[in-house]
């Protein structure tokens, strides 16, 4: 396959309302852009550094406006990459724990995350890249026995977080209150 067909890595991915598809690929340092039919459309940063430098890319989300955010980890800690639509570098906010997921709720920023030092599993991220809020909070010991995973929103603004180890589904509202959780039985 051509150059920008080959991955590395690959992590996550993305839809925009175009049909267009945003993939990170980590080994590459990079976001892969590829049209509706599979198509390369460009690159955000890669192997060379050119333009926006990306180390360790994981999660990516786009909102409604066609802004893209990218979870990245460097040797200098966490951050959450913003590019507008026409692939220019917004801002660089430092984040207090690598994303493993990010989403958007009613235009509010969060990211999912699965480090075991981190007291909560999701984080809403303010303008500033303050934590504005955070819900799912859980104590230093469970959080050695439940590694946090995927979290993702519906589009009526509800958060559904899937935990690795343990088998269940919980919903929160966008408030961040528990509204239900769905347990299943866990493969042997």
């Amino acid at each position: 396959p051509k150059p920008e067909n080959r991955f590395r890595l690959p992590y996550a991915m993305a839809i925009d309302r175009e049909g267009r598809i945003f993939v990170t690929d980590r080994g590459n340092r990079r976001v892969q852009i590829f049209d509706s039919e599979g198509q390369f459309v460009r690159t955000i940063g890669g192997r060379k550094n050119i333009g926006i430098r990306l180390s360790l890319p994981k999660p990516v989300a786009l909102d409604g406006f066609g802004n893209v955010y990218i979870g990245d980890r460097s040797a200098r800690g966490a951050r959450l990459v913003m590019i507008d639509r026409a692939g220019r570098l917004v801002k660089s906010l430092q984040v207090p724990f690598e994303a493993s997921s990010i989403g958007i709720v009613k235009d509010q920023l969060f990211i999912g995350t699965k480090e075991t030092r981190s007291s909560a599993n999701i984080y809403f991220i303010g303008p500033d890249g303050n934590v504005a809020r955070k819900i799912e909070e859980c104590s230093p010991e469970s959080a050695v026995w439940e590694t946090r995973v995927n979290a993702a929103c519906a589009a009526d603004g509800r958060i559904f977080l899937a935990s690795e180890f343990l088998p269940a589904v919980r919903v929160y509202a966008p408030s961040g209150s528990l509204e239900m959780e769905f347990r299943y039985a866990p493969l042997t």
